[in-house]
């Protein structure tokens, strides 16, 4: 049973009424409300598990999903079985799934490094409207040439995001890898892409080495922009530190599949 929780919220009527009612039944049975919580409930969409995750995230942490906006890949439950969730929550121990994340490790030219670690992904893009360079090495070595509008690096679990989009492939979420999808990439005598998305195993790092030419690039990281300055190279691996999801019921993830994205649903009802 969980000692502690924490809630994050999608900002409408809902999803606050929602938060309140979890809040006060978990406080009423003297579970804690605590910043470094056992259990984060994310009452939302999946950009509120991504806020949830890099306010609160701890390896001793783990996350379950409350579905009441309009994309909802990672939560189990819907708005209308709160109540159900909430039992569950007080009454039964959840099975753990430990999913991989990736962590992106930034050199910048004033020789300080940065790391962050992503839940769905990486995105390398140029900051103005020309296309960018990068040499691309994959486990040391020198694998292409890249020009092109930017690169994305997507974990297991964010493969169905961006990276799907521009036809990545979905990859099951408690895989150990990382997808790298290239974005307008260019080919010509110059510059050599293969085009393709490739999956990298745990084993196996991406490095990326930004000519000078390049300046200043658009970071993004599962949806927020960051401005490191001027970055000389970057290194991407599957972290070691992995994210746990709470299922109070079974996760079926190609059914999840199959409803996003080859069922007509109405978003607006």
């Amino acid at each position: 049973m969980i000692r502690s929780f924490q809630i994050i919220e999608r900002p409408d009527t809902t999803s606050r009424e929602i938060g309140e009612k979890f809040k006060k039944r978990l406080l009423e049975e003297g579970i804690q409300l605590n910043n470094s919580p056992d259990l984060v409930v994310s009452i939302g969409g999946d950009g509120t598990m991504l806020k949830g995750f890099k306010e609160f995230y701890t390896e001793s942490t783990s996350f379950v999903g409350l579905h009441t906006g309009t994309l909802g890949f990672y939560a189990d439950w819907q708005a209308d079985e709160a109540d159900l969730l909430l039992e569950k929550i007080m009454n039964e121990d959840p099975i753990l799934d430990r999913c991989p994340l990736i962590k992106g490790e930034f050199e910048l030219e004033s020789g300080e490094r940065k790391s962050f670690l992503a839940l769905n992904e990486i995105v390398i893009k140029s900051k103005s409207i020309s296309t960018m360079v990068l040499e691309v090495e994959i486990n040391n070595d020198h694998f292409e040439s890249f020009k092109g509008d930017g690169i994305i690096i997507s974990t297991p679990s964010g493969s169905t995001a961006y990276n799907h989009s521009l036809w990545g492939s979905i990859i099951h979420p408690t895989i150990e890898a990382m997808q790298v999808t290239e974005i307008a990439s260019i080919n010509n005598s110059v510059y050599r892409t293969l085009n393709r998305p490739l999956i990298l195993p745990k084993e196996q790092p991406l490095t990326l080495h930004i000519p000078k030419t390049n300046k200043e690039i658009l970071l993004g990281i599962d949806g927020t922009e960051y401005n490191l300055g001027i970055i000389k190279r970057i290194g991407i691996k599957v972290a070691e530190e992995k994210i746990s999801f709470a299922r109070y019921r079974p996760f079926p993830f190609w059914k999840r599949v199959k409803e996003k994205f080859l069922i007509e649903t109405d978003i607006h009802k």
